[in-house]
Formats: structure tokens, sequence, C-alpha cells
């Protein structure tokens, strides 16, 4: 006995019958019986293909002998063969899930993925409180750069290692996996880094920038974790400074554009008087810088030049950013002239006592920021500071 309200019939609209859509006119004893979304009603054309917007094989917006049904779709044909055979198996606990699978599993390592989510949700949740001013410019580093990334696969990298390299100093007893992660993730944006630098514009400058930035840590990270049993001496010093040095020179063209970018709140500075105990010593030092009789006239000019160097960073400083110790550590190399640098490749004692101002400076920064931790000590030791220098 066929069920009450319902007839069955062939004659229904080919898409229809394609979709697998019951075709179910009224019936006469059920003149108002309303069709359901998933009934032909085998009108010309038909309400489903009105409503859909397409030619209807019935007729009515065409010849129906004109029209030409795609073919059903190869992953609807996959899955409802999936859905049988998950069905039907036995061994199958979750047949209401196997249904909605689009494609057969893939070998694949979810390790590597896993791992990199994990540095990308460390970078936003933790690491970058360390950056320079990121507490004060949270919505910048955590939010915007990235966002920044996802175009600029070098950044993205730089962002991952960073993160990576804080995951080093909280866990030890993980050590090897997290160093592998950073320095892999540093030399792909290295790579990256390198192959734009050469077309810095006005478009891709905001990403230079912010990987720039995030290197210059990354790099002093990856000079002292590299060092075996010791610590990060001079010319681990001078390889960061060189970096620091050319990456600014790079963008200092540039600088306008990104003050008025995406990125402008981290350049743009606030008004302050923060000066501080450590700093105001640090300045009295290096204005009352005396040399040996026997320093050469050069290299005192050199070195009395890097020493107004600092007071002019540390009183730039002091007057723009609330931690101004941090400021002075990563902008000093900037203006240092290039005979300066090479006395302190050569171990110049009159070099290495300004040399020795600015360590007092990193191991102040180094006790709060992890990634300039133990670089006083080291480059003071490598350094051998003499006594050739005195102070009034």
């Amino acid at each position: 006995m066929s069920r009450l309200g319902y007839h069955k019939s062939r004659n229904g609209c080919a898409r229809c019958k394609q979709r697998r859509v019951k075709v179910c006119g009224t019936l006469p004893y059920f003149p108002t019986s309303p069709l359901t979304v998933s009934q032909c009603d085998e009108e010309k054309p038909c309400s489903a293909c009105r409503r859909n917007g397409v030619p209807c094989t019935l007729g009515g917006d065409g010849p129906s002998q004109d029209l030409v049904v795609p073919p059903v779709r190869r992953a609807g044909k996959a899955r409802s063969s999936r859905r049988a055979k998950g069905q039907g198996s036995p061994t199958d606990k979750f047949p209401y899930l196997t249904s909605f699978i689009t494609k057969p599993p893939e070998e694949s390592t979810p390790s590597v993925w896993l791992a990199d989510l994990e540095l990308m949700h460390h970078f936003t949740a933790t690491a970058y409180t360390y950056l320079p001013r990121g507490a004060a410019r949270q919505n910048v580093w955590q939010l915007v750069v990235p966002r920044l990334a996802l175009e600029h696969s070098y950044l993205m990298h730089q962002i991952l290692a960073m993160s990576a390299f804080h995951l080093v100093t909280l866990h030890p007893g993980r050590r090897g996996h997290y160093s592998v992660l950073a320095t892999n993730h540093q030399d792909e944006a290295i790579r990256g880094l390198r192959q734009v630098l050469t077309t810095v514009d006005e478009k891709n400058c905001h990403a230079v920038f912010a990987t720039s930035s995030l290197l210059c840590i990354g790099v002093f990270a990856s000079s002292a974790a590299s060092v075996q049993n010791g610590l990060p001496g001079v010319d681990n010093l001078l390889e960061v400074f060189s970096m620091v040095r050319g990456m600014h020179s790079l963008l200092q063209r540039h600088e306008h554009i990104i003050r008025d970018g995406p990125l402008g709140p981290i350049l743009r500075l606030d008004h302050h008087q923060s000066e501080t105990r450590l700093l105001s010593s640090i300045v009295r030092l290096a204005k009352d810088l005396r040399m040996h009789h026997a320093t050469l006239p050069s290299t005192e000019a050199s070195c009395r030049g890097a020493a107004n160097r600092l007071v002019e960073c540390i009183e730039h400083a002091n007057a723009s950013t609330d931690i101004p110790e941090l400021r002075v550590a990563t902008t000093w190399p900037i203006g240092l002239a290039r005979e300066y640098l090479d006395l302190l490749r050569l171990r110049d004692s009159a070099a290495n006592v300004v040399l020795s101002l600015y360590c007092q400076i990193l191991e102040h920064v180094g006790s709060r920021y992890w990634y300039l931790e133990g670089w006083s000590r080291g480059v003071s030791s490598d350094a051998g500071m003499g006594s050739e220098v005195s102070h009034a």
C-alpha cells in the first residue's frame, strides 16, 4: 500500500534527478499539500530550477534538448562511496564522521605544523613582551606584525625563530629541540630577506623593518647560543654590530614611509624623563675620559668619538623611552665610526675602556631581557679590559 499523500514519478527535471531530489507533485486528493525543498513539482520550469536561477530540462526557459546537465562532481561520488563503505564496515566505529571526509589520508607528520603553531602561540602570548617597547606597543607586535607576516614568509620565519630562541631559555630540558627550530627558521628568514634587500620599496619596507628588528634580537640570541662551553666575545658582538648597522643603512631612506605605516607606533617616540642612576654614572665617566700619554692621536679621537656617541644615545633614550638602557644597547652601534670598530677588533686598550661602559649597560638589560644575558661577562672577559685609561 502506497503512503498517503505521496506518489512516485519518473517525469521530473533531469537536474533534480541528478541531485536525487524526489519527484512529488500535488495529489488530486490533496491539492493543497505543500512541497518540501527536496521535491520536484514537475512544472515547466520546475520550482527548484527557478529558485536556483538555472535552465530547466522540462522547458519554460528554453528548449530542453539544448540543455546540458553537468556531470556529477567526483567528490560527491567519492563521498557517497565512502559513506556506503564506512557504514558497511564493521571496523568503522564512527560512520557518522566518515561521510564528511573529502579526501583519503595523506602521509604527513603533524609535528612540523604543530611545532610552528606552538611557536606562534608563544610569540603572541608571551615573547612579544620582551621586544623593544613591546608592552607599550602591544597591538603592533601582537597583532599587526603577525598579520603582516602572512604576506612575507621571511618575516614569519623570523617571528617563529625569535619565539623558539625564547623557549630555549624557558625549557632547558628541550633545548636541543627548540634550538633546531630556532636555527632553521632564522636561516630561512635570512635567506628570504637577502632576496628582497635589493628591491626594498614603499610596499615591503614595513616587513623588512619588522624582520630586521626581530633579527637583531635573534642574532644576539643565536650568537650566544652558538658559543660552545662559553660566553659570546668581542668578535660575536662586532658581528651583531655589523648586522644592525647594515640594516639601518638600508631602511633609513624609507623611515618616513614606515613612520606613516602600520608599524609607525614603534618608531614614534614618546616624551619621557627617565634618567637612571646607572646611565647618569656612565655619562659622567664618558665625559671625563682620560687617555694614556702613549695613546696615538688618531686612536684617542676615535675613542672619544665613540664615548660622545654613547652620551648622545643615553640622552636621547632618557627623553624618549621608559626603558632607556635597552634602547642604548641596540642603537649605540649604529653611529660608531669604522675606525673605532677596527680598534675593538684589535682589542685596543683605549677602545676597550669605552666598551666597558657599554658592557655595564648590557649587564643591566641582560638581567631583564633573556637575549642579552651573558653578553656583558663574555665580552668583558674576552676584551681583557686594561687599566691604561683612567676616569676622573
